[in-house]
């Protein structure tokens, strides 16, 4: 016989589209990730294309596939994909967890802006604050650095909930025009 070609799967499709948010964790077990590396490339490309990877990764730091791919696999990083009507439409991550708390991330393509972005939001949101330490919940608050400048972004934290402290002057360095600007800082308090 011959040789079989597979095809990795690369879409960014989940079975069964029935209008339902899904938030798909992306963890190890057994040594293997719950999405393949290239799916959550194809992630990476959609987040270029739409103007979104400038947003969310404003400081610079991510450069490459394996730099995203490190972010998300890293340890202290609890990374989900959000699936609405069975297609990716976004993704997010806690991170420096510290006693009750911990810092979100969040990144909703454009396509799902004022249409699918907040009950998005909000799913990740019951998700996170279902986490348990034995029977108490691990999480009581979690916090947010958004740039001030990008007023959509601003505006989700608010629509999932977020409660607005302020802003900072100089906070945020953007690498992209390679300035500083302010930072609104923020948090959500367990809601559920």
């Amino acid at each position: 016989g011959g040789t079989k070609n597979y095809r990795i799967r690369t879409d960014l499709n989940l079975r069964g589209g029935d209008g339902m948010i899904t938030v798909f964790p992306y963890v190890e077990i057994n040594g293997v990730f719950t999405l393949p590396d290239e799916t959550v490339k194809a992630v990476l490309y959609k987040m270029v294309h739409d103007g979104t990877f400038q947003i969310v990764f404003y400081e610079g730091m991510i450069k490459s596939e394996e730099d995203f791919l490190k972010l998300l696999k890293s340890k202290g990083n609890y990374p989900v994909f959000v699936y609405a009507d069975g297609k990716i439409q976004g993704l997010a991550w806690l991170n420096d967890l510290k006693d009750n708390h911990a810092t979100g991330h969040f990144c909703v393509f454009r396509e799902s802006w004022g249409k699918t972005a907040r009950e998005m939001g909000i799913e990740v949101l019951k998700y996170w604050f279902s986490f348990k330490n034995g029977d108490k919940s691990l999480f009581d608050v979690i916090l947010g650095v958004t740039p001030s400048e990008y007023k959509p972004a601003v505006n989700f934290i608010n629509e999932i909930g977020f409660k607005v402290l302020g802003e900072v002057p100089h906070v945020c360095y953007n690498a992209f025009p390679g300035k500083r600007g302010a930072a609104t800082f923020s948090y959500c308090e367990r809601f559920t």
